[in-house]
């Protein structure tokens, strides 16, 4: 994107429902580990960033369509879609979204790094917000397709975000990945088949499920700050059920029982008995609390769980009725 063509997008004073692209400002390029070259921009008059994408797609094809389509999907966990400019002398869109921090799969390493752990309150809201943005999608009959940890954005404890995996770049699925040797441990145990066969596509499958799959993998790979190897048999190609037991055994020693039963559902390697995202979403307990609410409404919900009897009066103190 040169500062000249930069220039032209914004003159045109295209605006959003929440910012005028004539108060910010260029400020550099990035190489995004998903989405590639992309742009920050500040604006001139608060502290508010933005990252822009150019995609070079003609306004009258399908994948346009698609596009515009998707950007109006909107969830309180899916990476917000600011807005798409288009340049009138060229086939050049400009896509708009918000900035996030960092990412999952960094996340990880950190903790890896610093030798700490996930609390319970922030593996709940990685989980209640992704299920959440899946479910949306669910809902508009857009599967996913690509839930690994560099997908999953952190803006802060209580809130992480996924992208649409399409509206910003092109879009990346998790078997095509596995069939080229990466992302394996992510891949839901259905794939494998498929898989040993090479075929191009795999076998008719629910992939909402499939996305359950991997994001219990994510939820495993942060508990057990693990990202490395897979729980798959390579002599039979199939999924390996003792090494996913004992990790899931070593989770549950190291969180909730509420939580752990959550990720066996998630993991169950049976698509039929796997919660789809929708049906998950309704399961779950309730919104993480925000950092800093106040006591008084945690102990509001303290003595209402308490005389609901449950027994997991710990795991669901941080959560929100």
């Amino acid at each position: 994107m040169s500062h000249h063509i930069t220039q032209n997008f914004i003159d045109e004073a295209w605006n959003t429902k929440d910012i005028n692209l004539k108060d910010y400002t260029f400020a550099q390029e990035r190489i995004d580990k998903r989405f590639g070259l992309i742009y920050f921009m500040k604006s001139k008059v608060t502290v508010r960033t933005l990252f822009v994408k150019e995609r070079n797609i003609s306004i009258l094809s399908p994948q346009y369509l698609e596009i515009a389509t998707r950007s109006k999907i909107s969830d309180n966990y899916l990476l917000q879609i600011h807005g798409i400019k288009q340049d009138m002398n060229s086939n050049t869109i400009q896509i708009y979204f918000e900035e996030f921090p960092t990412d999952l799969q960094s996340e990880i390493q950190r903790h890896l790094t610093e030798r700490t752990r996930f609390s319970e309150a922030e593996l709940y809201a990685i989980l209640y917000s992704s299920v959440s943005a899946l479910s949306c999608l669910e809902q508009h009959n857009k599967p996913h397709n690509f839930v690994v940890p560099l997908n999953i954005l952190k803006f802060r404890k209580d809130i992480y975000k996924i992208h649409d995996n399409f509206t910003i770049s092109n879009q990346t699925y998790l078997y095509n990945q596995a069939l080229r040797g990466q992302y394996l441990r992510y891949l839901a145990p259905e794939f494998l088949a498929s898989l040993t066969r090479k075929s191009e596509k795999p076998d008719p499958y629910d992939a909402y499920k499939a996305d359950i799959f991997s994001l219990g993998i994510c939820i495993l790979d942060a508990g057990l700050l693990t990202t490395e190897g897979d729980y798959i048999n390579k002599k039979l190609m199939i999924l390996d059920e003792n090494a996913l037991r004992g990790a899931l055994q070593k989770f549950a020693s190291l969180y909730s029982n509420t939580l752990a039963h959550i990720l066996e559902d998630m993991l169950n390697q049976d698509p039929s008995k796997r919660p789809s995202p929708t049906t998950l979403f309704k399961r779950l307990p309730g919104k993480p609390l925000p950092q800093g609410q106040n006591s008084g409404k945690k102990r509001k919900y303290l003595d209402k769980i308490i005389n609901d009897g449950s027994p997991e009066v710990v795991f669901f103190l941080i959560f929100e009725c």
